[in-house]
């Protein structure tokens, strides 16, 4: 598991270089992270309240 997170991290760091090296400015690459980061949050909340919520209709019915 640490092995595919260092992995993961090397490839950010790679694809960062690359939008530095296209003219990215450093703000516009941490907005692109962030925006990211949210994405995925957003929608592994989702993921999960749908996964609750099929579960708990199975157990009431």
């Amino acid at each position: 598991m640490a092995e595919t997170a260092v992995t993961a991290a090397s490839d950010r760091r790679h694809d960062l270089a690359v939008l530095r090296l296209t003219g990215a400015t450093r703000a516009q690459a941490l907005r692109l992270r962030a925006a990211e980061a949210l994405t995925a949050v957003a929608l592994g909340a989702l993921l999960g309240l749908l996964v609750t919520a099929l579960t708990l209709r199975r157990r009431t019915t």
